[in-house]
């Protein structure tokens, strides 16, 4: 029988002062023995609950929706090719990640949300497919939007 969310974050531990991504919790169990514990050293189980959880479809749908409707519903795939997203279409999250840099480049430390815009048509040979396209939505580590691309195809 599995351990309920409770019982997990009972056993939380910070390997270091101060977790690099503060809405996750790190657990020092994870810790490679004889090496320093990174940043962003968390135990499995609550990891992947805390991103289903603070990574929400109602949170991603939300901001998707607020820049769309910025943008007017229309957005730019490929080079230079624009299409039309239907106000009421679906999304789907495909995939949630947490990346950490040991150098500073890029977005640094963030999140990263793949979004099947329109909702998933089919997944082939592990390959998913978009009715309407993927949206790519990088998130910092206190949850703020960064950016978001788009692509006709799974990045």
């Amino acid at each position: 029988m599995g351990s309920t969310r409770a019982e997990l974050e009972s056993d939380v531990k910070y390997p270091r002062s101060g977790c690099l991504f503060p809405k996750f919790e790190c657990h020092g169990s994870d810790a490679l023995v004889g090496h320093a514990p990174e940043p962003c050293v968390m135990g499995s189980m609550v990891m992947f609950l805390s991103l289903r959880q603070e990574i929400s479809i109602e949170a991603v749908s939300r901001d998707l929706r607020n820049l769309l409707a910025a943008a007017s519903w229309r957005i730019e795939i490929g080079d230079g090719e624009w299409i039309e997203v239907d106000r009421l279409g679906r999304f789907e999250i495909v995939a949630r990640s947490c990346h950490t840099y040991e150098y500073e480049i890029g977005f640094g430390d963030h999140y990263r949300v793949l979004v099947a815009v329109g909702g998933v048509r089919k997944v082939e040979h592990g390959v998913v497919q978009a009715h309407v396209c993927f949206a790519s939505m990088f998130y910092r580590p206190d949850l703020t939007l960064i950016t978001v691309d788009f692509w006709r195809d799974m990045p």
